[in-house]
């Protein structure tokens, strides 16, 4: 079910089932043969940031979950120059099953979006780079997301030296190009889960998640464009399980222009 604010309206969508590699690229990444051609020549490429609001008390969710984990799984192969985050909403909560990723900052940072595309809040909903939103579970091609890797490359994000010490997880960052008054977001996310449900919309289902947001921060960067982001982490936790994702907003236009993950 897919849930606005006041309204409930359920949907159904056809999902589709890559049976291989190439066929999730032509569901997932809107292509055609010269748009290719021409980015492969690109010496420098964008990186589209792709923000999925969605909530384990969502029927509506899971389909958009599956599709983020699928566009995850082959950027990490190569396939697209994306950096995907799951935000865990937290106004699911009361209606049957709470959410252990959900947060009031992750539903705030939603809200944030809703005089730009209109007023609605819903879920699952798919931001990309700040300018484009979709529901999360509708089927590729996404022309969205065409449009948002054609745009110029102005600004460049590096993560490095990852250390976890003092109960702390801590990554190094650099910014190149136009940034000054953007802001640079960085969230901890973890990097696979599975969840059992067992009251809700999804009672009885068992969920796998990718890319779900921990923690998020956002600060203001200096002329140098250079320091450190840290986040609480206990000593249990491993840093395998972890990733940091750090990309660029300017807080006017909500335009995201460059990303990165370590």
């Amino acid at each position: 079910m897919i849930r606005l604010t006041g309204l409930i309206v359920t949907l159904m969508f056809i999902f589709p089932t890559p049976s291989s590699n190439q066929e999730q690229l032509e569901v997932l990444f809107p292509y055609d043969e010269q748009f290719l051609e021409n980015r492969n020549r690109q010496v420098e490429k964008q990186t589209a940031v792709l923000e999925l609001f969605t909530s384990q008390g969502c029927s509506s969710c899971p389909p958009a979950d599956e599709q983020l984990n699928r566009v995850i799984s082959q950027a990490n192969a190569g396939l697209l120059e994306v950096v995907a985050l799951s935000f865990h909403v937290d106004y699911w909560d009361r209606l049957g099953w709470k959410d252990p990723f959900s947060k009031v900052e992750f539903s705030n940072r939603q809200r944030m979006y809703r005089p730009k595309f209109g007023g609605r809040i819903y879920t699952p909903q798919l931001v990309i780079n700040g300018e484009y939103q979709l529901v999360g579970s509708q089927p590729g091609p996404w022309s969205e997301l065409k449009q948002a890797l054609k745009t110029p490359v102005t600004n460049k994000v590096f993560l490095d030296d990852l250390q976890k010490e003092d109960g702390k997880l801590s990554v190094a960052y650099k910014l190149e190009g136009d940034f000054a008054g953007w802001e640079l977001h960085v969230a901890l996310v973890l990097k696979q889960h599975t969840q059992q449900v067992k009251a809700g919309e999804n009672r009885g289902r068992t969920l796998l998640g990718n890319n779900i947001v921990r923690e998020f921060t956002t600060l203001l960067p200096d002329r140098s464009g250079e320091g450190r982001v840290s986040f609480p982490f206990s000593n249990y936790q491993s840093m395998d399980d972890y990733g940091v994702i750090a990309y660029l907003q300017h807080p006017v236009s909500l335009e995201i222009r460059g990303a990165a993950e370590v």
